[in-house]
Parts: C-alpha cells; sequence; structure tokens
C-alpha cells in the first residue's frame, strides 16, 4: 500500500505559469505543526514574480484508500485522516466516507468501537453473526440435524453492517449503528 501522501503546490508560482510543490508523506508520527512548517518551506522558495507566495492548494494525492483529499483541506483534517488510513488501511477510509457528513474527527475516534473484525468472507462473518445471534438454533445447524437454509448474502445486505470486502475475498466488518 503506497503510504498516504499529498502534493501541495505553490498558487502564486502556479498562477505566475509554473509549477512549484512539494510530496508530503503523512503517516501516524506526522504532526500538523510538521507539516505547516514545511508548507512554509515550500512558500519561501517561491520562484514567483508576483509577489511573496502566500497561498497554496492540494493539487494531488494518493495513498488514501478511495478518500478523497479536497484541493482546499485542512492541514489537520489531513493530517488526522492519513494517519488514520496510515493504520488501519482501506477498510478506515471506507468508513470514513460511509457518512460523510459527520465531523471526520468523530469518525475516527468512532471507528474502534464501530469495527468489528475481518473475516475469510462475507458467508464467514454472516455465519459468525448467526451463531452469536441464535447459539441453540446454530448448534442445530452444524449438527445438520435439521437442513437450515439460509441465504447469507441477502443477510449481509441488509444488515446494519458495513463490509468492506478486499481484493482476496476477505471482507472487514463495521458496525453502523450505536
Amino acid at each position: 500500500m503506497t503510504p498516504p501522501r499529498i502534493y501541495v503546490a505553490s498558487l502564486s508560482d502556479y498562477n505566475d505559469g509554473y509549477y512549484h510543490g512539494r510530496w508530503f508523506e503523512i503517516d501516524q508520527t506526522t504532526e500538523f505543526d510538521e507539516l505547516m512548517t514545511g508548507v512554509q518551506e515550500l512558500l519561501a522558495s517561491s520562484r514567483s514574480v508576483s509577489g511573496p507566495a502566500e497561498e497554496w492548494a492540494i493539487h494531488d494525492h494518493e495513498g488514501f484508500c478511495g478518500y478523497d483529499v479536497g484541493e482546499y483541506a485542512s492541514l489537520r483534517e489531513v493530517v488526522a485522516v492519513g494517519a488514520a488510513i496510515s493504520e488501519h488501511g482501506a477498510v478506515m477510509a471506507a468508513w470514513l466516507n460511509h457518512d460523510a457528513d459527520e465531523l471526520v474527527e468523530e469518525r475516527i475516534a468512532a471507528f474502534d468501537d464501530a469495527y468489528v473484525g475481518e473475516f475469510g468472507s462475507v458467508e464467514d462473518w454472516a455465519l459468525s453473526e448467526f451463531e452469536e445471534l441464535y447459539p441453540e438454533v446454530y448448534k442445530v445447524y452444524c449438527a445438520n440435524v435439521l437442513p437450515l437454509t439460509f441465504d447469507w448474502q441477502s443477510y449481509a445486505e441488509t444488515s446494519d453492517y458495513l463490509l468492506v470486502k478486499g481484493l482476496g475475498g476477505e471482507v472487514a466488518v463495521l458496525r453502523t449503528y450505536e
């Protein structure tokens, strides 16, 4: 996985017709002040002829696993999101994208409580959930005493969980209710 990083560009230079910017990698150790200092150093090294470079924008990003970093996103938010995705990967990005109306900091803080776990497949998770909710019926099912059929896929699609499927078929599960 590519670590989260952003490309910050000087807008004065951009408006003067040339590109002046720098990639900043973000992980669990990145501090807001450290990133802000890097952006200020970038602006101080500007070649702008129209005056001192004071404004910047995020012109590219990668490693955010599908989370969209806006051009004028808050650097505090970018540091928080980058650190969280660096730690938890695509499942965090899916969690943050799930309810974009809620504040990012609140979503990140709620992640640990919502995270159920990772399973080999949707069916593995649904069976685990079935066992937890209906232990006696699960025992009968496992003993093959009664023929029991259950549509695991429909259950998963109608549940109050966010299922994040991986490339190998595995699935991370997050509770979307309190």
